[in-house]
């Protein structure tokens, strides 16, 4: 995975290690000596040591955090990833950040809620649908192929299905998991049902997951643009990444 440019945006508190972050996404990605634009909420507090241990390229803006300062900043810097870290007393003013960002867009978004992204791509699990955003979504895990031990993927059912419906969602997840198999993944599939945000985050629980990932998608409004996004974002012990 290929990430030249990363824009850090944390409204974390002073127990929150971002060198720490840092050092850890560099392995997980391998993207060396990446730039990073950091967005935080008292630009004055850090210092570029304390973003990282050799200081590469490193830029700390002096911007209030916002939907608005975001789209701003990726529409002047050729950004690959956007890293938002908070942590439970200040996740609120991130989320909805998040939520308007996810809809306005393209760049993979990492939401950490207090959580570290050591071995994050170890075994995640991934939510499909019939979309190309999902595809768009399962690609990127498959760039990511050199650190994933394990991958679930996952559909979630929330309405009565017909015969048609079931075996043409029994073809797409057979398919995705050949598509990861034939890239040297250890992949399954498995179907759960109820609401969306809850099977997530109850799949990521059933198979000790260490990572939730999502891609956007006008089908399922429900997940990627609603407050199921954020319920994920929110309530998941593990890194989340939109893809």
């Amino acid at each position: 995975m290929n990430i030249k440019k990363i824009l850090y945006v944390s409204n974390a508190d002073k127990h929150i290690s971002h060198k720490k972050i840092f050092e850890n996404l560099s392995v997980a990605f391998d993207s060396g000596k990446a730039g990073i634009l950091a967005l935080l909420s008292d630009p004055n507090s850090v210092s570029k040591n304390e973003l990282s241990a050799d200081n590469a390229d490193i830029k700390i803006l002096n911007e209030n955090i916002s939907y608005k300062s975001i789209l701003k900043i990726t529409g002047q810097n050729d950004i690959d990833l956007i890293l938002f870290s908070t942590n439970e007393n200040n996740t609120a003013d991130l989320l909805t950040a998040l939520k308007k960002i996810i809809r306005k867009t393209v760049f993979p978004v990492i939401f950490l809620n207090g959580q570290d992204v050591k071995d994050m791509f170890r075994h995640p699990v991934i939510a499909m649908n019939r979309s190309v955003e999902s595809d768009k979504a399962l690609n990127f895990l498959v760039d990511c192929k050199k650190n994933i031990n394990e991958l679930e993927i996952i559909n979630v059912i929330n309405k009565k299905l017909t015969v048609k419906d079931i075996r043409e969602l029994k073809e797409l997840l057979s398919s995705r998991r050949k598509l990861c198999l034939d890239q040297g993944i250890n992949a399954e599939s498995h179907i759960y049902a109820g609401e969306t945000a809850d099977e997530i985050l109850l799949s990521a629980k059933d198979y000790k997951a260490s990572l939730i990932v999502m891609g956007r998608s006008d089908k399922n409004k429900k997940i990627f643009n609603g407050k199921s996004a954020l319920q994920v974002c929110q309530n998941s012990k593990l890194p989340v990444l939109i893809a």
